[in-house]
């Protein structure tokens, strides 16, 4: 299947995926990372579509005529510019591809909804990339939309990063997210942090990588020596990758109301604090219900967000098989 996402305007270069690594599109034999990715080979959330697929990412803001190539299907975010890119474009290019649009981005829905819902009331699907339940309360336009909608999660490579990441032996220590890029998301991390660091005589880490050149790298050799990860994040309409990771490295997710915290830490997605206390107190007194938590989270990802799941889903969903 020859597989392409395409966004218009954005600043990620596009790229091609070959042997499970990005290339540059624009020369093949050039490894491409950017900063969103860790290296070549670990492309974070959205960006990870072309890996499930073997496919190639085109910034369509690149190209005065589309590439040519010979597409069975498309992702295509349009987000930006809804004048000068259009899918009676991508249909006159790609006759054969079935068009699927997906979201990029949930923060300015509510400005760009109905200019959105145009785009995809002209393909032949829509993909969330959160959940159904979360639909009615943050996406509801979409019940407007005459093409069919489902949920698609957002991909994780689980195996690299656990080939390159994971870590058997951890210190006792409290990793407190500090999502700097977002005061929003934020929330009363660094509150909840303190007040069970000092309780506990535990320590904790508070940083972030987002000045570093290769900051996922750096980002994720920074946390994943800790048994905790406190991440109290109280906006349910984000795809929430932080407890994906966890889920993948074997690290207890703290707090949240992400779509994923839901998905895989259902015992601690929640940022009620007497809730969060009676979960980390237990796993941290019961090594056997810590083992059980990390055990789920771990099948759960695997079931829902790797790399086999979303392409077997988006194969089934579109009838493709």
């Amino acid at each position: 299947m020859n597989f392409a996402l395409i966004v218009d305007k954005c600043k990620v270069e596009s790229y091609i995926v070959r042997d499970k690594k990005a290339y540059k599109l624009s020369n093949p034999e050039l490894p491409y990372q950017f900063h969103h990715s860790v290296g070549n080979e670990c492309f974070i959330g959205f960006w990870g579509y072309p890996f499930v697929f073997g496919g190639h990412f085109i910034n369509w803001s690149e190209w005065n005529t589309l590439p040519d190539l010979n597409l069975d299907l498309i992702f295509v975010a349009i987000e930006s510019d809804f004048q000068r890119y259009t899918i009676a474009e991508l249909r006159r290019t790609y006759p054969n591809a079935t068009i699927v649009a997906v979201i990029k981005e949930t923060w300015n829905w509510n400005q760009q909804c109905m200019q959105r819902l145009q785009v995809y009331n002209q393909c032949d699907h829509v993909f969330s990339c959160v959940s159904e339940r979360h639909f009615q309360t943050y996406l509801p336009e979409l019940s407007q939309c005459t093409t069919p909608v489902s949920y698609m999660p957002q991909p994780v490579n689980i195996n690299y990063l656990q080939d390159h990441f994971y870590n058997e032996i951890r210190d006792e220590v409290i990793f407190s997210y500090l999502p700097v890029w977002n005061a929003s998301r934020i929330g009363r991390t660094e509150e909840f942090t303190k007040y069970i660091s000092d309780k506990y005589n535990i320590p904790y880490i508070r940083t972030h990588t987002n000045n570093n050149t290769n900051q996922w790298h750096d980002f994720l050799n920074l946390w994943t020596p800790c048994t905790f990860h406190f991440n109290l994040d109280p906006m349910p309409m984000f795809p929430g990758q932080q407890a994906m990771q966890c889920a993948a490295l074997g690290v207890i997710h703290i707090g949240g109301e992400n779509d994923s915290h839901k998905m895989l830490w259902p015992e601690t997605a929640t940022n009620d604090f007497d809730r969060l206390e009676y979960c980390f107190s237990t796993y941290l007194n019961d090594y056997n219900k810590r083992l059980a938590v990390i055990q789920s989270a771990f099948d759960k990802l695997n079931d829902i967000y790797s790399y086999n799941s979303i392409k077997s889903k988006t194969l089934t969903t579109l009838n493709l098989l």
